[in-house]
């Protein structure tokens, strides 16, 4: 598994959590009132299976810190977009030591709020860095079609060029999301789009190359 999928699963870990800690936290104050009104009608509270479900939480946001402390350090060269992402997870769970019990109660949708945000930060800074992954390996990929220089053909100018990367821009982006999705593999869609380029790069020499005689 790679980087980029690692903190996917991370943001995705991150915003469960913050959603399961509020429909929680809603039940508990929902348990609560009908505890309030079943005594005064004479009747007993019932805690129900709250106080494991508080527990497992609680182990969750601990895990999640412990990795997070080492995300953060694992990302900080390779991809760091996403680091204020685990920053707003450990600041979530740093509210559990820092606030009181006694007020914890005034910040804990807060607190739910920030693992959420956490989590989305996490995503958006992972798809920015596959953005620019994927771009500077295309300029990788067809850094020949704007050096390569053969006395046979027709030299094309950089606007020329530039004007066939944009004319096939859709299509590279079809490509692309063809390599997302994992349907085809690196090696083929760098295949297929040096195909393309070349295809249109020929085209265009022998346009030019009609025009000039």
């Amino acid at each position: 598994m790679n980087l980029k999928k690692i903190n996917e699963f991370m943001a995705y870990l991150y915003f469960a959590a913050g959603m399961v800690k509020l429909i929680y936290i809603i039940m508990v104050f929902m348990q609560f009132s009908a505890n309030i009104v079943a005594i005064f009608n004479g009747g007993e509270g019932n805690n129900g299976y709250f106080p494991e479900i508080s527990f497992a939480i609680g182990i969750t946001q601990i895990i999640l810190g412990i990795v997070s402390i080492i995300m953060i350090f694992i990302c900080s060269t390779r991809q760091p977009e996403v680091i204020s992402g685990y920053f707003w997870g450990l600041g979530a769970l740093a509210l559990e030591f820092i606030v009181p019990n006694s007020l914890f109660v005034y910040v804990v949708f807060a607190q739910c709020g920030m693992y959420i945000r956490a989590g989305i930060k996490i995503r958006n800074g992972a798809g920015r860095y596959e953005d620019t992954s994927k771009n500077k390996k295309l300029a990788k990929n067809t850094e020949w079609f704007y050096n390569e220089q053969n006395d046979n053909k027709v030299e094309l100018s950089e606007g020329e060029m530039q004007n066939i990367m944009d004319k096939l821009q859709p299509e590279i982006q079809e490509w692309k999301k063809l390599l997302s999705s994992g349907m085809i593999d690196e090696d083929m869609y760098n295949k297929e789009i040096n195909k393309m380029i070349n295809k249109e790069k020929k085209k265009l020499e022998k346009k030019l190359k009609n025009e000039r005689n």
